[in-house]
């Protein structure tokens, strides 16, 4: 049982109690998160530290840039063959992460990834 405690209100023994403005930086951390990860591969997940993680090597990074990094090293794409994914690499001039046979955005899907169907817009 959740209710919203007002400024002043007491807290129950082992509730916690969060002021207003910590919930809307919560919020507002959590949607630049989802948008960060949209733009990646369904591997990269979140982690309950508040770190994203690359499954298919177990590595963590604070911050997406972080994570970018990692996509594009040497480390990751021997993962990627190992798992039989395709090598992906960030393209600063185009803000995204694409796949490097085919130059296709990465498009994330329902917990894994896939590229956009031809024709579509990424």
């Amino acid at each position: 049982q959740h209710r919203r405690r007002a400024a002043g209100d007491v807290a129950e023994a082992g509730e916690v109690v969060i002021s207003e403005d910590a919930a809307v930086e919560f919020a507002r951390k959590a949607a630049q998160l989802e948008e960060h990860l949209s733009r990646l591969p369904g591997y990269v997940v979140p982690t309950e530290e508040g770190q994203i993680c690359c499954a298919l090597c177990h590595v963590r990074a604070a911050a997406p840039r972080g994570m970018l990094q990692h996509l594009d090293s040497a480390r990751h794409a021997k993962a990627c063959r190992r798992w039989g994914e395709p090598e992906v690499m960030y393209v600063p001039e185009r803000d995204r992460v694409e796949e490097v046979a085919t130059g296709r955005a990465v498009v994330r899907s329902k917990g894994w990834w896939s590229a956009p169907e031809p024709g579509h817009a990424a």
